[in-house]
């Protein structure tokens, strides 16, 4: 079962077994709802799979068939296939070519919960033309956040939590399961410089576009955290000492600034006090990674 193929003949009847599968996930969903965890976490598998044992040119007519499939045989929830059925298949794309070019885990979730992200908006649109339905008016009726003074800044910094959640869960299982069927997964960690220089350009960004549009400021605050969390355990990892002491420093001067600064920031801009506590740790990072290579360099001689 999980083996290339390598004729057309096989090629279209693995596509055609694949495509079979998710229909009927999808329309388990349709009688028990609470089922629908399945397509988030079995058709990013299944798209996975496909990816990793077929020709890479039939992808397309297993995406193709996947939905069209979906839409046929779940016409009256079509918003399940846009919510749901694509932004899967695209997610299991972008982790079989992740996984097959060996790019670290750390830069397949970024990569996949970013599109995630795009693909979340790009269905707003059409799920309130098909149904009349605002999704993010929905969502924030939901948390009772509709007469939330900033409820404009919310949106994308929620759907990108979300989806970095949806996406790691996903991802962490899928990796348990693809291992089992000797497909590779690379074990490397990111490149500390590479972290360094993306977490200052979102801090720049983040801080630029506070002058032009707040939500996405917001959302790149989000992109900080996330980069600087993993910046943190790697540097957990080597320097636990180094560790506490740049995060307790990071928290004291963050703690000072906001104190400082608050009642001169309009709100809700002041989230951009806490930036600083990031860019400490950024900067203690790219010096311990610094400092690594010249010892390094050192031991050499």
């Amino acid at each position: 079962m999980f083996k290339k193929r390598e004729t057309v003949l096989q090629n279209m009847t693995y596509i055609a077994i694949m495509s079979a599968i998710n229909v009927i996930f999808v329309l388990l969903t349709t009688l028990l709802p609470f089922l629908f965890i399945l397509i988030i976490f079995l058709l990013p598998l299944t798209s996975l799979i496909v990816y990793c044992f077929c020709k890479k040119r039939f992808f397309p007519i297993y995406a193709v068939a996947t939905i069209g499939l979906c839409l046929i045989f779940n016409l009256w929830r079509v918003t399940d296939t846009i919510f749901y059925v694509i932004p899967s298949i695209i997610t299991g794309l972008i982790f079989g070519i992740c996984i097959e070019k060996k790019v670290p885990v750390f830069y397949t979730l970024f990569i996949a919960t970013v599109i995630s992200v795009g693909l979340t908006y790009a269905s707003f649109p059409l799920i309130k033309l098909m149904v009349e339905v605002d999704t993010i008016d929905y969502f924030l009726k939901l948390f009772k956040l509709s007469e939330f003074e900033f409820r404009d800044y919310l949106p994308p910094l929620f759907i990108f939590v979300i989806s970095s959640i949806q996406m790691a869960l996903t991802f962490f299982i899928i990796k348990d399961e693809v291992v089992k069927l000797g497909i590779e997964i690379s074990n490397d960690d990111a490149s500390e410089f590479v972290l360094f220089i993306i977490d200052s350009v979102f801090i720049l960004i983040s801080i630029g576009m506070s002058f032009l549009y707040g939500p996405i400021s917001l959302l790149f605050f989000g992109f900080v955290v996330y980069v600087n969390v993993y910046q943190c355990v790697l540097l957990f990892l080597k320097k636990r000492m180094l560790f506490l002491i740049a995060l307790l420093s990071s928290l004291i001067i963050t703690i000072i600034l906001y104190a400082l600064l608050n009642q001169y920031i309009p709100k809700p801009f002041t989230y951009l006090i806490i930036l600083s506590a990031p860019l400490i740790m950024n900067i203690v990072s790219i010096s311990n990674y610094c400092l690594e290579k010249y010892r390094n360099k050192d031991k050499l001689k």
